[in-house]
């Protein structure tokens, strides 16, 4: 019993203050962070570089024009079916 009482009439500084001093931190600097993919049309373009004719046809079997998306930051490109067709000869 005396052990106990001994305990609770020792209390931390964060119990007498509310703020805990046991580790003394301080702001060394600011940084900012900017999350630049660096995705281009012309990188997302390359994606139709090696399609066949068959599989080109099926992209753009719905009309002249499709979007491509970047799997990391998903910005979207569209291209035309010639504007493609240009680039891959």
């Amino acid at each position: 019993d005396d052990d106990v009482s001994y305990k609770n009439e020792q209390k931390t500084e964060f119990e007498k203050t509310g703020k805990d001093t046991s580790l003394k931190m301080k702001k060394l600097k600011n940084y900012n962070f900017i999350f630049k993919c660096g995705c281009d049309r012309e990188i997302i373009s390359r994606i139709f570089s090696n399609l066949d004719e068959e599989n080109f046809d099926f992209l753009f079997q719905k009309g002249d024009e499709i979007t491509a998306e970047c799997p990391r930051c998903g910005y979207k490109y569209a291209y035309k079916r010639d504007e493609i067709e240009r680039a891959s000869k």
